[in-house]
């Protein structure tokens, strides 16, 4: 076995919140913000029939399916019981999903 020096590296933990500065992130300064200043993140619950919630279920299965699934394993959502979406600032969307697995392969 090879040596991998940088195996021995140990990872490094994440530092406090920074604002990136008004010139749109090209700048090397950073400013700190304390915890009470940073953006609030906004989250609302999404009806499970509609598609976002959906589309995020079907997303989160196929994960599923490639972490935990096998020859004699076969994951399939049985039904989806809550989701909640959560809008980061100038980032995306957090999707919270509540998920009912039934293994079809075991019945």
């Amino acid at each position: 076995c090879a040596a991998r020096p940088w195996a021995r590296i140990p990872p490094r933990s994440p530092g406090p919140a920074r604002a990136l500065p008004a010139g749109g992130g090209s700048g090397s300064r950073a400013t700190e913000l304390p915890p009470s200043r940073l953006p609030a993140a906004r989250a609302m619950e999404l009806p499970p029939s509609r598609f976002p919630a959906a589309r995020a279920a079907a997303v989160a299965m196929g994960y599923l399916r490639y972490l935990r699934g096998g020859p004699g394993r076969g994951l399939q959502l049985r039904e989806l019981r809550s989701a909640r979406r959560q809008d980061i600032d100038d980032v995306g969307h957090k999707y919270y999903l509540e998920l009912e697995l039934e293994d079809v392969l075991d019945k």
